[in-house]
């Protein structure tokens, strides 16, 4: 009788614990949210190749209320094999960064409401790769996809 009651006492606390958890963490970012932060929507206007076989660009805009930070791009081979090409976000970062300070410079970007920003990715690698769909994640474990990169990918 007694383990029943604790049991159920046990039960109870952690209910409360979880609900509790969820209501801070939705606090909090959305309070982060508001200086730009974290939290927040991605979502991909256009994907434009600018230099075939040479550069991948597409433009990225955040069409939600908060701030939002995006940390990768992951393609996809035809597999289902995933890999992280290097993001660049000007044509004179290509070659003049190693690989591990592009990423990181790139996994610092935030992007604020109605802001856009290009990613520049090394065409030679996409098609070395023979990835069949890109997408950028973001902080929170988002994944948005690139609209037709595949259609792009075949036009080279």
């Amino acid at each position: 009788m007694i383990a029943i009651f604790f049991g159920i006492i046990f039960i109870v606390f952690f209910i409360l614990f979880i609900l509790i958890d969820n209501f801070t963490d939705r606090l909090i970012g959305w309070f982060l949210g508001l200086f730009g932060i974290n939290s927040g929507r991605v979502n991909l206007l256009s994907i434009a190749v600018k230099e075939r076989g040479e550069k991948f660009v597409f433009s990225v805009k955040n069409q939600g209320k908060l701030g939002v930070k995006i940390v990768a791009v992951v393609g996809t081979d035809g597999g289902g094999q995933e890999g992280y090409p290097i993001p660049y976000l000007r044509e004179e970062e290509m070659g003049s960064f190693t690989e591990q300070q592009a990423r990181e410079r790139f996994a610092k970007t935030s992007i604020k409401p109605n802001q856009m920003i290009d990613v520049i990715l090394d065409g030679n690698d996409i098609m070395a790769k023979k990835y069949q769909s890109l997408a950028i994640l973001d902080d929170r474990g988002n994944s948005n996809d690139v609209p037709a990169f595949v259609q792009c990918v075949d036009s080279n």
